[in-house]
């Protein structure tokens, strides 16, 4: 009876103990209670912080998990190996995440009994374990006084374990001497990307390149477009000298004008004519002009005039009422061209009317590879006639339209100089025998010079716009009506090539 009794009196008191450990064990501290817990585990109670995973690892629901927990003195000798003060450690967040990962082993609650020599022990760090290693000393054989280390990936990276089996929550925690290190690798930051390369500066190797690049140069490079001059000043072999005007001084030049920009860029050859006297032939730079020294430029006997004055140096245009002000010296150049920018517009005197179709050939500067031409073809005496009694018209295709011309037939002026046949066949064809103005054109053919079934031309009129229309050829009006004594000249875009017969 008595032995019956007893017996029931233990078997309640094992069930109550069972039912005690379960309510301990389901009460069991939080990782973060526990770390909080140690006054020897400050400095990680900080570093947790620090690297913002208190929340999880306040969770009673984090694990199963293995943690190894350093002193603070562990993580004093690490911060004086690094010469970091534990600001500095806090504040590298790269750093700090992936030391601390380093040192939870996920999925597993690994108590001592656990432990086995040789164990590999896979971290939250991607790609680095640590290793339980038995530590014998001296010891080879029949030894008492081995005891379990775990090891980092770095050399002599070997912590001991100076508290075992702590527990918060579902985590095992082992307090360790050393902080524990993975590869180099793994905690050292990669440099940054380098920042993307900056759109490649366009490059300045011609004086269009130059008026293009630069803002403030925007009406210029309208002009220079609607002038068809892109194309010369765009050759990186051209020596010359740029006065390029600023934005605020075209407005200006509008205004004195009582024009508008349509209607200036719309008069192609006064257009022409002024943006070839902002070009000097031949490169100087700031430093090379002198006081008083003329220039010459793109427009046949039209000159500049050099002010220097200890505030700077200005232009002299020949029909501006005051010089321009050089604003920016060399503000582009290459070993072949250097632009100056101004505040003013530069102006020649703007000739429409001359005494003769070679005088006006010869004045034009757009025109000069026809003077050049008609010289070899010794016809400008014949074209000289100042008297008014000669009345022609002159078909006078510009310079660049010659370009084309020898690039389309693979030669050079040299070449076409050398075909006098071609030469004058060429020249008769842009040739009239009548003074025709543009208001006097009527669409059908025209006899030009040239005899024969190819010396006709027919002219095409579309809203008012003449077009001459060759046998191998067309061409369209740039500037029409200058009046050379008795004869007219209408400059061209094209070259005429006449049919053969």
């Amino acid at each position: 009876m008595e032995t019956s009794r007893l017996r029931v009196l233990l078997a309640c008191a094992g069930a109550l103990l069972l039912l005690a450990a379960s309510a301990v064990d389901a009460q069991s501290p939080t990782v973060v209670a526990e770390v909080l817990s140690n006054p020897n585990l400050s400095v990680l109670a900080r570093a947790v912080t620090a690297a913002n995973l208190v929340p999880l690892l306040s969770d009673p629901n984090f694990g199963p998990a293995t943690i190894f927990a350093p002193t603070d003195a562990a993580f004093a000798a690490l911060l004086s190996s690094l010469k970091l003060s534990e600001a500095q450690l806090y504040a590298d967040q790269f750093l700090l995440t992936r030391v601390l990962q380093y040192h939870v082993v996920p999925g597993r609650d690994i108590y001592a009994k656990d432990l086995r020599d040789g164990a590999t022990l896979p971290t939250l760090l991607t790609g680095q374990s640590l290793r339980i290693d038995r530590d014998c000393g001296w010891c080879l054989f029949f030894c008492n006084n081995c005891k379990f280390v775990v090891r980092g990936r770095q050399p002599n990276n070997i912590a001991n374990f100076v508290t075992v089996d702590r527990k918060g929550g579902k985590v095992a925690i082992h307090v360790v001497d050393k902080v524990l290190l993975p590869e180099s690798s793994s905690i050292t930051r990669s440099p940054p990307p380098p920042p993307p390369a900056p759109p490649a500066a366009p490059r300045i190797d011609s004086i269009y390149a130059a008026v293009s690049a630069t803002p403030d140069l925007s009406l210029l490079k309208e002009a220079i477009d609607a002038a068809g001059l892109a194309a010369t000043l765009s050759d990186p072999m051209l020596s010359a000298t740029a006065f390029a005007p600023t934005n605020a001084a075209f407005v200006a030049l509008l205004g004195a004008l009582g024009t508008t920009k349509d209607a200036l860029f719309a008069s192609k050859l006064t257009l022409y004519e002024v943006l070839a006297y902002h070009i000097v032939p031949g490169r100087a730079v700031a430093a090379s002009l002198s006081n008083n020294q003329r220039l010459n430029t793109l427009v046949p006997m039209e000159q500049l005039t050099v002010r220097v004055v200890p505030t700077g140096v200005s232009i002299q245009g020949v029909a501006n009422s005051a010089p321009v002000n050089v604003i920016r010296a060399d503000a582009a150049q290459s070993n072949r061209f250097v632009a100056h920018i101004v505040d003013g517009v530069l102006l020649p005197k703007l000739d429409t009317s001359y005494a003769s179709i070679t005088e006006a050939v010869r004045s034009l500067p757009m025109t000069s590879t026809l003077h050049t031409l008609l010289a070899a073809a010794r016809l400008t005496n014949a074209l000289g006639d100042t008297t008014g009694t000669v009345k022609y018209t002159v078909l006078a295709p510009t310079d660049q339209a010659f370009v084309a011309l020898l690039t389309a037939l693979r030669t050079n002026l040299h070449g076409l100089l050398s075909n006098p046949s071609l030469l004058q066949r060429v020249l008769s064809y842009h040739l009239l025998p009548a003074a025709v103005r543009s208001t006097q054109l009527t669409p059908g053919p025209v006899a030009t010079f040239l005899l024969g079934r190819s010396g006709y031309l027919n002219i095409n009129i579309t809203n008012g716009v003449p077009r001459f229309v060759g046998g191998r050829s067309s061409a369209g009006v740039y500037g029409a009506d200058v009046t050379a004594g008795g004869s007219v000249v209408h400059v061209i875009d094209a070259v005429l090539l006449p049919a053969d017969d």
